[in-house]
């Protein structure tokens, strides 16, 4: 799976999706993974994803990776609403055992299964998994995607490309024994699925100060960092050495050991 360009999102998407309701603070925006929206007297955050490049545990993947995003907006993921398609009826054990993935998932951060939709469609060659992952902020301040300011240094967490090769020594070991990887490294690989959430840091680095975070996403960090700037924005990013990369990133006002800093671009 891959992302259309900026370019067909504004044409094709964005043009679509402007809203007037008064209560929404953060629509649909290049590079916004969470909504944010009032209800009441609280901000609510809200954000969709789907897997549909894994097959071994895309229950439990699907979930963590959307409430990743809710995370990185420095409010707590509450709720979750899976949406699951099978390819044929009689996959029902299937069903159930992405399901179970899900279950364990949301046990494991402490969020609430509240609905969603369970189905199967002819046209799938595998399973098909998104959750769309709710919670609200009750005091604390939301942390926008596009926060980076000048000075900010950026702190990253974890290692980059976790949840591709954890992915591929799950569902593709037999191919990487062939090309020369031996059982330990593909164990080792396999490993790295349990490193997937970074909810608790997100919401310690919100708790810190942090500026602006984003999860790192297909492209690695590079990509990361392109939607903390806005297209017109003044803000670049420079790596000063090459060090340990990250699952999730944030920039911070003050941070030690970290490899990369914002200054205004040239």
């Amino acid at each position: 799976m891959s992302k259309f360009s900026l370019d067909v999102l504004n044409r094709r998407v964005f043009a679509h999706t402007r809203s007037e309701d008064p209560d929404v603070i953060l629509g649909a925006v290049f590079g916004e993974d969470a909504a944010l929206t009032r209800v009441g007297g609280d901000i609510l955050a809200s954000h969709l994803d789907p897997i549909v490049g894994a097959v071994k545990e895309i229950g439990w993947l699907a979930v963590h990776v959307t409430c990743n995003d809710i995370a990185a907006t420095g409010i707590p993921p509450r709720w979750i609403l899976p949406l699951v398609l099978v390819p044929r009826p009689e996959d029902d054990a299937l069903l159930g055992e992405i399901m179970g993935d899900a279950r364990r998932a949301a046990d494991e951060l402490g969020v609430s299964i509240i609905g969603g939709h369970t189905g199967y469609s002819a046209g799938l060659s595998r399973p098909l998994v998104a959750v769309t992952a709710l919670g609200v902020a009750a005091g604390r301040r939301p942390v926008r995607t596009k926060g980076a300011r000048v000075s900010d240094r950026v702190l990253v967490t974890k290692g980059v490309g976790l949840e591709g090769t954890a992915i591929l020594a799950h569902d593709f070991a037999d191919v990487a024994q062939r090309l020369g990887l031996d059982e330990d490294t593909v164990k080792e690989a396999r490993a790295l699925m349990a490193k997937i959430s970074c909810v608790p840091e997100a919401l310690a680095l919100a708790d810190c100060g942090a500026h602006a975070m984003h999860d790192v996403i297909c492209g690695g960090v590079t990509a990361t960092m392109c939607p903390c700037r806005t297209p017109t924005s003044s803000v670049s990013w420079t790596c000063r050495h090459a060090s340990k990369p990250c699952a999730s990133g944030a920039c911070l006002p003050q941070a030690r050991a970290i490899p990369a800093r914002l200054a205004p671009a040239t």
